[in-house]
This record gives structure tokens, C-alpha cells and sequence, in this order.
């Protein structure tokens, strides 16, 4: 089935624009009066975005049935990221995430 390139990128743009918001609050001074647990959720948040932009990227740009896909599997990435394990195993796409999710936290 094809797909609809014009609205894959009208929700790439309107994806980029809510991420570039979210980073701006989180480089702002109301950022730091936030809880840990709520600036924890903005960062696992914008990771979140990052990864679904580079999705969307994906989508738009390449040839799909011309280049490899991984799969992630969804429940995996996003347990590994919560700190959750739901007996998913732990791929080099989980720990490339996870690794993201530990530089975030260090900021």
C-alpha cells in the first residue's frame, strides 16, 4: 500500500516544531524549578520525539524497500528507556537508547 508522503511531512514539520518548543522550556529557567520526576518525563519525552522525528525521516527520505530496517520492537525501546524490564531482552538498539536516556540524566 502506498503512503502519503504529503502528510508524513506535514506531521515531520509539525513534529519538529512541538521538539524545538520542548527544548527551548527545557533550556529555560522554568525548566529548573521543575521537580526531578517532571524534568525526568521532559527529557524521556524529547528522547522519545528525537527518536520518532528520525522515524519520520526515515519515511520521508529513503527508499524504504531499498534499505535495512531494524526492529526495535516498541515495548522493548520504551521499557529500556522507563527503566522497566519486560523480559524483552536487551538489544545494541535498547542499550544505544538507554545510553541517551543516562546522557540526558547527567545534564
Amino acid at each position: 500500500m502506498e503512503y502519503n508522503k504529503e502528510k508524513l511531512i506535514i506531521e515531520q514539520q509539525e513534529l519538529k516544531e512541538k521538539l524545538s518548543k520542548l527544548i527551548e522550556f527545557i533550556n529555560s529557567e522554568e525548566y529548573y524549578k521543575l521537580s526531578p520526576n517532571n524534568k525526568l518525563v521532559m527529557k524521556n519525552q524529547k528522547i522519545a520525539m528525537e527518536l520518532y522525528l528520525q522515524v519520520l525521516n526515515t519515511r520521508v527520505f529513503e527508499d524504504i524497500d531499498s534499505i535495512y530496517i531494524p526492529d526495535y520492537g516498541f515495548m522493548q525501546m520504551f521499557g529500556s528507556a522507563f527503566g522497566k524490564n519486560w523480559g524483552f531482552g536487551d538489544s545494541s538498539s535498547v542499550k544505544y537508547l538507554r545510553e541517551q536516556v543516562d546522557k540526558e540524566e547527567a545534564k
